[in-house]
């Protein structure tokens, strides 16, 4: 399934529509949870990027992190004693041998701005791909591409809740989408997510649809 909208609210809108809408099934421990498999999102500007976050907060019934926490945990270069891993750590000091934004992506795309091979690789198969992992990155991959000036970027996440943490990775990626752009003078084009598993489980669905009256 692919929505393409121009606006975040837009297309969180009709995310959250199609889910209510989708085939309900059980989840680990017994829960329930409506999923969409390979879900393709494509917001084409990141005007009001923050909407999403600010309709959390003004429901009021549980605590969604500041935007400035948001950006901490996803930028943070250490690796966390307390987490089996950082976003950051693996993005900008991957195994404490690479910035793979500083040293691969924006020297390849100032050497060659139509190049298809600017990724960001996420998931660690050294450390992530054995039974009994606690956690492994949502996020696997960030691509970046630039078209006519404007920088691409796509994501490609593994396992996506989208009511609470979606609207978090559309902010976060805007803001690596920003930091990019700054670092070789292209304009910010549109950001997509891929995610081979968007759900919205139970205990949402209520306020998903709260939240659906609200952009309505």
């Amino acid at each position: 399934m692919e929505i393409i909208k121009n606006s975040i609210m837009e297309a969180w809108k009709a995310t959250l529509k199609a889910l209510l809408e989708a085939q309900e099934m059980e989840e680990q421990g017994g829960k329930k949870t409506r999923e969409i498999m390979n879900l393709v999102i494509t917001v084409r500007n990141a005007e009001e990027i923050t909407r999403p976050i600010e309709v959390h907060k003004s429901i009021k019934k549980w605590s969604y992190p500041e935007l400035d926490e948001i950006e901490e945990v996803f930028f943070r270069e250490e690796s966390s004693p307390i987490h089996n891993y950082t976003y950051g750590a693996r993005m900008f000091n991957f195994e404490n041998k690479m910035n793979q934004l500083k040293d691969y992506v924006i020297p390849l795309l100032r050497k060659d701005p139509k190049s298809r091979r600017a990724i960001i690789t996420l998931f660690d198969p050294i450390q992530d791909s054995f039974i009994g992992k606690e956690a492994t990155p949502g996020i696997i991959s960030i691509h970046f591409r630039i078209i006519e000036g404007k920088l691409w970027i796509s994501a490609l996440i593994r396992s996506n809740e989208m009511f609470t943490g979606w609207p978090a990775n559309m902010y976060q990626i805007s803001l690596l989408q920003k930091r990019t752009c700054e670092e070789l003078g292209a304009e910010p084009g549109p950001m997509t997510t891929i995610s081979h598993s968007a759900h919205l489980r139970e205990e949402h669905y209520e306020e998903a649809r709260e939240v659906l009256k609200k952009i309505s």
